[in-house]
C-alpha cells in the first residue's frame, strides 16, 4: 500500500475542528469546498466542522524517518510527492512543513494556489510569503539530517482530468 487516507484536513495543528464551507452545488464532486465561506460571493456553501491533522507532524513520523521500496524495474529512486489542492490552507499546510522538516523528504510538490481568494491589500505580501517559504525549503532549511534528499520541487500543476473517469476515490481501510 502506497497511500495513507487520513479522514482529516491537513492543517498545522493535531485534533482540532476546522469549519470547512462544502458547495451545494454537488455537480463538481465539492472541488470548491473552502475554509472561506464565500456565502456574500453568491456561492451557496454549508459549513461542517472536520477534525484536523498536523500535517508536518503527520510526514515527519510516518515518511521522513522510513526507507522506501525501489521499484525494480526502474533506475530512478523511489519519490515522495504531495499534492496540494486545498482552497486557500496552503499557507498554514506549507508552514507545518517548514515548522517540523518535512519539505526535507518530499522530493516534488504538485499545486494549485488560490490567490484569487486573498483581498488585493494582502495579495503582495501572501506572495511575498509564498516566495520565503519556498526559498527557505529549496535551501534545504532544517534538513541536515536529510543530506542525501534534493530540494523539493514545486510544481505549478494542477491536474484534475479524473474528476469525471468512473473510478472511484480510494476508501479508507477501517
Amino acid at each position: 500500500r502506497h497511500y495513507v487516507i487520513a479522514p482529516a484536513a491537513a492543517t498545522g495543528s493535531d485534533f482540532e475542528l476546522l469549519r470547512l464551507f462544502v458547495e451545494i452545488d454537488s455537480s463538481n464532486n465539492q472541488w470548491g469546498t473552502s475554509i472561506f465561506d464565500r456565502n456574500s460571493q453568491g456561492i451557496a456553501a454549508v459549513g461542517t466542522d472536520v477534525p484536523t491533522i498536523d500535517i508536518g507532524r503527520f510526514v515527519e513520523a510516518t515518511i521522513c524517518h522510513r526507507t522506501l521500496p525501489r521499484n525494480e524495474s526502474s533506475s530512478r529512486p523511489p519519490t515522495v510527492l504531495l499534492k496540494v489542492d486545498i482552497e486557500g490552507a496552503e499557507f498554514m499546510v506549507y508552514a507545518s512543513l517548514l515548522s517540523h522538516n518535512a519539505f526535507c523528504c518530499i522530493n516534488a510538490l504538485t499545486q494549485e494556489l488560490h490567490w484569487v481568494i486573498f483581498p488585493a491589500k494582502v495579495l503582495s505580501h501572501m506572495k511575498q510569503l509564498y516566495s520565503s517559504i519556498v526559498g527557505l525549503a529549496q535551501s534545504r532549511f532544517g534538513c541536515d539530517s536529510f543530506p542525501s534528499i534534493s530540494p523539493t520541487q514545486f510544481l505549478d500543476i494542477d491536474d484534475e482530468s479524473y474528476l469525471r473517469d468512473g473510478i472511484p476515490f480510494p476508501t479508507p481501510h477501517i
